[in-house]
């Protein structure tokens, strides 16, 4: 029933990702998350390890992954239930996938830091920052692109516009109004 209802998706998202917040917020804080005077340096701080418990990197994942299907949700209830008709649906969730391995291979990274296997990969920066840097970064671009490309053939295609234009008082529709 909530999958045929991208409101009611997108409710459900929005519940669980706010109670996952309050989870991960009442969850009691690692002894290693915390800054330490520096032995060298008396007025400044230095990090902890960044080490976290399993719990809290599995609700962490879990958090991303909730936000990654909320950002698909929010594309296809902006493309409209015509775009799902008209091819738009499958390269969502092809992306939306990709999204998520790269989420889950990100954090699997991280934990792999954590435990000390995994060495610096590019420009000594250990392989959770490349992957935040050179791929989760950039691949929410690709639901702009989906979006902006698809739009005359998804979304707002010529038979929307000469309607738009027969409604118009002056006659005149959005391509006449670009000079």
């Amino acid at each position: 029933m909530i999958a045929r209802s991208p409101t009611r998706l997108l409710f459900a998202l929005v519940i669980a990702l706010a109670v996952l917040f309050v989870v991960l917020a009442l969850l009691p804080e690692g002894g290693a998350t915390r800054a330490t005077p520096h032995p060298v340096f008396p007025g400044m701080l230095v990090g902890g390890d960044g080490s976290y418990g399993r719990v809290v990197l599995v609700l962490a994942w879990l958090f991303g992954a909730l936000q990654v299907l909320l950002y698909s949700t929010l594309v296809a209830l902006g493309a409209g239930q015509r775009a799902a008709g008209r091819g738009f649906l499958k390269p969502l969730i092809r992306w939306t996938i990709v999204y998520l391995f790269a989420w889950t291979f990100m954090i699997a990274a991280y934990r792999g830091w954590i435990a000390g296997t995994s060495e610096p990969s590019l420009l000594g920066l250990p392989l959770p920052t490349v992957m935040l840097l050179a791929v989760m970064w950039p691949l929410p671009t690709f639901y702009v692109v989906l979006y902006v490309r698809g739009f005359r053939r998804w979304v707002f295609d010529d038979a929307d516009a000469a309607r738009l234009r027969a409604l118009s008082p002056s006659g005149s529709g959005p391509e006449d109004n670009r000079g």
